[in-house]
């Protein structure tokens, strides 16, 4: 699909916010206004991730609609993001499988025993495209949380 490029006007955001759902794109909306930076995920053209400066998740949301009313944006098109939830998701009984939705039935395995997960965690990040960013999975990838 190639790339979107532009401006910032005022409502603007939220126009390109729909336009990627009514697309279905997938990828990175990146956006910026002299030092500030923020970015959206898309899957599917579902929002799947937002971060603005420190900020994640809905604080982060709230936090670029006010402060990105005038900048640039580039929407960065993926082909090839992950669509299958965190591998290291799963239920107490049944460490492989889960739901599509958050749940208080799922348990993390990224430190090896099950360990309780918030719905907000899950949203946030293993039923998402970012998994991957989530500090407990970089746990199991040689990071530090």
């Amino acid at each position: 699909m190639g790339e979107l490029n532009g401006s910032i006007a005022p409502h603007d955001l939220l126009v390109v916010i729909q336009f990627l759902g009514d697309q279905r794109g997938t990828g990175r909306l990146y956006l910026g206004r002299g030092r500030q930076v923020a970015e959206l995920d898309f899957a599917d053209g579902r929002l799947v991730g937002a971060t603005c400066g420190e900020m994640s998740g809905l604080e982060a949301m709230s936090a670029l609609l006010l402060a990105f009313r005038n900048g640039q944006l580039s929407f960065s098109y993926v082909d090839d993001w992950p669509r299958a939830p965190c591998p290291k998701l799963g239920f107490v009984d049944a460490p492989s499988g889960c739901y599509s939705r958050p749940t208080v039935l799922h348990r993390c395995y990224a430190a090896g025993r099950p360990q309780p997960i918030t719905s907000a965690q899950q949203s946030q990040f293993c039923l998402s495209a970012r998994f991957r960013a989530c500090p407990r999975f970089g746990i199991t990838q040689g990071g530090h949380a």
